[in-house]
């Protein structure tokens, strides 16, 4: 599922014209399994990443998204540390920017500080306010469990890519009607080369 939407979101930004070290992506969801594998796969190659949570317990989702975005650090420091070669103006470009890396046993607190402090570089966002955050993304990625429509169309980007992963869906139906200049993909779905065969014959 997770890699399907990754594919499906560079796609889009092909489609788009859009320069990923200059995007801002936000995921909706960022807690949940598949939000955080999107979240840390995604800041591989984006300028900005806003990790969006659950608005119902602000508290306890700012804890858990900073934890996401400590995993999202950590990852990008092994990546450098195996010979990754950041494009100028990503995450893991400003993080190299920091400074010397911290050792790769280093505890969850140490990469959740750099974390920290790439957000207050600009490079990373921890909320919890959809309709705050999801107007200055140029693209979003929803992946929660909710039967919400959280993305509607007063709440995106002129120009925006949608990838809904949510089941149910969390993008609203009159996105399509109303703002024709949105993408929205159905995010994780894949269709599987050849003629499915299970053994016999359903009818």
């Amino acid at each position: 599922t997770v890699v399907s939407a990754v594919e499906s979101i560079y796609m889009a930004v092909e489609r788009l014209g859009t320069r990923l070290p200059e995007a801002t992506i936000a995921v909706v969801g960022a807690t949940g399994a598949i939000g955080r594998a999107t979240a840390i796969l995604l800041a591989e190659e984006v300028g900005r990443l806003v990790l969006i949570g659950n608005p119902a317990r602000p508290e306890v989702s700012r804890k858990r998204l900073l934890k996401v975005a400590g995993d999202a650090v950590a990852h990008l420091a092994e990546l450098a540390r195996e010979g990754h070669r950041f494009a100028p103006g990503t995450i893991g470009g400003r993080l190299l920017g920091l400074g010397p890396l911290p050792d790769e046993a280093a505890g969850p607190e140490v990469w959740q500080d750099l974390a920290l402090r790439l957000a207050e570089a600009g490079a990373l966002r921890i909320s919890t306010e959809v309709d705050v955050d999801l107007p200055a993304a140029d693209l979003v990625v929803t992946a929660t469990s909710t039967a919400e429509e959280l993305v509607t169309p007063r709440n995106l980007k002129f120009g925006a890519a949608v990838c809904d992963i949510s089941r149910p869906p969390n993008v609203s139906r009159a996105v399509k009607e109303a703002r024709p200049d949105v993408l929205v993909i159905d995010g994780g779905v894949v269709e599987v080369p050849g003629r499915p065969d299970l053994g016999w014959n359903f009818g």
